[in-house]
């Protein structure tokens, strides 16, 4: 079984100082980085480098003041070299989406948040 989030929001904070806000809600002081390391190639990412509970989270700016925070198994990719929960014989996903999102809406700077779960680019 996989734990997987998804959720997007808006704010009219730039992407450094939302990763900062979420690093202080939800992260207990974990930082983003790799804004320069262009991890999405379609859009400005920060990432927190190391895993948390085998996360890999990824905020993503899609849209000016629209945001978008991933948070994905490290195992599904880097320790088995798939792409699909489904290869590695898990069957089941627990989606945390309306946790994260419930954490988002109480938090100042952050608004129209919404759970996307029908976007994990990296499980399918």
């Amino acid at each position: 079984m996989f734990v997987i989030a998804n959720v997007k929001f808006k704010s009219k904070e730039p992407l450094e100082s939302v990763g900062a806000i979420l690093s202080a809600v939800l992260l207990n002081g974990s930082k983003f980085k790799g804004r320069n390391e262009y991890i999405r190639d379609e859009v400005p990412a920060v990432y927190v480098d190391s895993p948390i509970l085998g996360f890999r989270i990824v905020l993503m700016e899609e849209d000016v003041g629209e945001y978008h925070l991933e948070l994905t198994p490290t195992i599904h990719a880097s320790a088995y070299g798939k792409y699909s929960v489904h290869d590695l014989g898990v069957s089941e996903t627990v989606d945390i989406s309306a946790h994260i999102a419930f954490v988002l809406k109480q938090t100042s700077g952050i608004y129209d948040v919404v759970e996307d779960i029908t976007y994990f680019p990296d499980l399918e």
